[in-house]
């Protein structure tokens, strides 16, 4: 059914429905707040030392009288990448495809139809800023269910030894009624030993061993009024390297020209051990603008007395404070001693917020106060806003060169780390200026100011490689992301991908500065020669990192050309290895339909159970019947997209036979679909592989 939904009946659907969403959501008017309802949810997460693989699965029914379609929306993390959809109506399973067309980010409902102008603010709120939508052609029955099947990828958070996993899964005062089944899986293979894991704030079997750990959380007619805060401490005794590659077949991806081989590195400094510390002349740059009232100030203002107070013996510092004006406290760099930090402490106390937001004269300020290049400090400023740039320089292009020339002409270098508070910051501006100035960027939420602030300060005082350079001996990986390599500090992690053409074993060559010392790392690399279902992954990941590099090329090209240009190439790299980027890229539904049934036929004569489930090297297949069977059985298996992937037949004779299918171990994990032949009937089953 493919038909569209007369207007007329929209409007009489606004009297028969509940608020609920949940998870992924099924919008039908997200002005008036009217959705489907959420019946069940099914949430599972595997991670591979911080990558982690996303599979949210969500039972919606249409609880109207009438027909509707629906528009299907999902709250993704901003660190998220979309690699596959699908969708279970009237027995048939379909797949989004991937296209380079713009996501539709249109909400249906509205304006005459409801009488609402404008959105249901628990919509917005729960969305957040990059959800995925997608619309399927389906027309939804009355009290009829559909399923949505979205799988992404994430790389997790990593700080100070810790992890966190985090899933919007809170529907309190949304829904009415309670939801048939939750259920929450998550599985963590790790290179490092797990000390802890824990499902915050509720009751869970945990299971851990070494570098295994697994969480479940199951309950049924429950409300849905948590979310599925994770987090995991990992064990921690110096700079570690892990290495994670495939060599997949050519037919999977035929997308560039370097090479079947993907590998991604996981790089995380010590995070436990008290180590030396680099002196510095260190400037904290705060903004106080008008938009930083209320409790940001507050917090901000905390936040600022903790890292003075935090500084180290030997340190030179100083206090800019910013809105339309810019205050230097000191006028320029002061020794770091108890009389100098109670001035800064006072100072700051005092800081109120009022004014627009001069970036470009913060940023010039600061810099110009720094001394020439002293091999024995290091030049940091730590600046952090809540806002768009509203006076002084107001391009990106001109507050880089305006901090480019200053640093020039002070002959100095700087480290800049920028801290954006809430979602008005002009992203790739921060995201450029640290990245051209070795520092760093994080994006916080502002109700966690203070705590997001004095955590970034902790790990950026002790960096661990500054001025990163890698190299690779045979010179066998190319193409490596993120690019320009970023610096590494005490705590934190970074996650690199690449790709090869030929298995070999190589040397990863790491240099650079620790405590103004030249310090080299080596690590020995065996990459793969076979195809690791397991690592399946690994692809999507180096597309999505490659994709994040283009965006930000992207956003700051000066011409609209170059855009074009880098804007077609994320469009590829999207389509070809099935990555969705939200700002470039949607999934859409073509019309395909994957022709096998999710379930086995209960009202045929023959009665089959196959196990185990899941299965791995072979399938035991039962058949019970009351009418003898004397004649071939085909049994065909088909993947996830309805594509025969393997056949067989036995002839059986009776009305209780057993046999196995063998020879399946080199297919990888996942859902397939298993469809019998017998006196020409066919049956149909869905089956999983572990």
């Amino acid at each position: 059914m493919k038909n569209q939904l007369p207007l007329l009946c929209i409007a009489l659907f606004l009297f028969f429905s509940l608020k609920g969403y949940s998870n992924g959501i099924g919008i039908i008017d997200g002005y008036s707040g009217i959705y489907f309802q959420l019946v069940e949810s099914d949430i599972k997460v595997e991670v591979n030392n911080q990558i982690a693989t996303i599979t949210a699965t969500q039972v919606l029914r249409n609880t109207s009288e009438f027909p509707v379609p629906v528009k299907y929306g999902f709250p993704l993390n901003e660190n998220a990448n979309p690699i596959s959809l699908r969708w279970l109506y009237d027995g048939y399973w379909s797949e989004a495809v991937v296209t380079s067309n713009n996501q539709d980010n249109d909400i249906p409902g509205g304006g005459n139809n409801s009488g609402y102008e404008e959105l249901d603010a628990y919509l917005v709120d729960y969305l957040g800023n990059t959800p995925l939508f997608f619309t399927p052609q389906d027309t939804i029955l009355p009290d009829s269910t559909i399923v949505f099947e979205l799988k992404y990828v994430e790389l997790l958070p990593y700080f100070l030894g810790k992890v966190n996993f985090n899933f919007k899964n809170d529907i309190t005062g949304l829904q009415l009624t309670p939801l048939d089944k939750q259920s929450f899986e998550f599985i963590l293979n790790s290179d490092r030993d797990i000390i802890n894991i824990d499902l915050l704030s509720l009751e869970e079997e945990l299971i851990t061993n070494g570098g295994y750990g697994q969480v479940i959380y199951n309950i049924d007619n429950a409300h849905a009024d948590f979310n599925y805060d994770l987090e995991y401490e990992l064990s921690s005794d110096g700079l570690g390297l892990y290495s994670l590659s495939t060599h997949i077949p050519d037919s999977l991806f035929d997308c560039d020209e370097y090479g079947d081989g993907y590998v991604t590195f996981i790089i995380e400094p010590e995070s436990s051990v008290n180590t030396e510390v680099i002196q510095k002349n260190f400037t904290l740059v705060i903004d106080r603008s008008g938009s930083m009232s209320g409790d940001k100030i507050i917090q901000a203002r905390d936040a600022s007395s903790f890292i003075v107070d935090n500084l180290n013996a030997g340190d030179y510092f100083n206090v800019i404070d910013f809105s339309s004006d810019v205050y230097s406290l000191f006028g320029s760099l002061k020794e770091f001693n108890v009389e100098n930090r109670d001035i800064a402490l006072s100072y700051i106390d005092g800081i109120s917020a009022g004014g627009s937001t001069n970036i470009s004269g913060a940023l010039t300020t600061a810099v110009s106060e720094f001394p020439a290049i002293d091999p024995n400090k290091a030049n940091i400023i730590l600046f952090f806003t809540d806002g768009q740039p509203t006076a002084g320089i107001q391009n990106t292009e001109g507050i880089l060169e305006a901090v480019q020339n200053t640093v020039e002409a002070a002959e100095t270098s700087i480290f800049l780390f920028s801290i954006g508070i809430g979602e008005d910051v002009n992203k790739g501006l921060l995201t450029s200026l640290s990245q051209q100035n070795n520092g760093l960027v994080n994006f916080i939420d502002p109700d966690n100011l203070q705590e997001e602030i004095t955590n970034f300060f902790l790990s950026i005082n002790n960096p661990v490689l500054i001025n990163t350079n890698i190299t690779f001996d045979p010179p066998a990986i190319q193409e490596v992301y993120p690019y320009p390599f970023p610096n590494l500090y005490k705590g934190q992690q970074l996650i690199l991908s690449g790709r090869y053409t030929e298995a070999q074993s190589i040397n990863m060559h790491i240099e650079g500065q620790a405590f103004n010392v030249p310090v080299v790392y080596d690590f020995e690399v065996t990459l793969a020669d076979t195809n690791a279902v397991e690592l399946s992954v690994l692809p999507k990941i180096w597309a999505k990192q490659k994709m994040d590099a283009l965006t930000l090329e992207y956003y700051l090209a000066e011409h609209t050309s170059e855009g074009e240009e880098i804007q077609e190439l994320i469009d590829e790299i999207s389509t070809c290895y099935g990555v969705v980027s939200v700002d470039f890229s949607s999934f859409e539904d073509d019309g395909g339909t994957v022709v096998e049934y999710d379930y086995i036929d209960r009202e045929s004569l023959y009665q089959i159970n196959v196990y185990p489930l899941p299965f791995n090297e072979h399938l035991t297949i039962d058949i019970k019947t009351p009418k003898s069977i004397n004649d071939e059985v085909v049994f065909e298996l088909f993947d996830s997209h309805g594509k025969l992937i393997f056949s067989t037949s036995k002839h059986v004779h009776g009305n209780n036979i057993e046999f196995k299918v063998n020879n399946l171990g080199h297919f990888p994990p996942g859902v397939y679909y298993g469809v019998f032949t017998i006196n020409g009937e066919k049956v149909y089953t869905k089956l999983m592989k572990g």
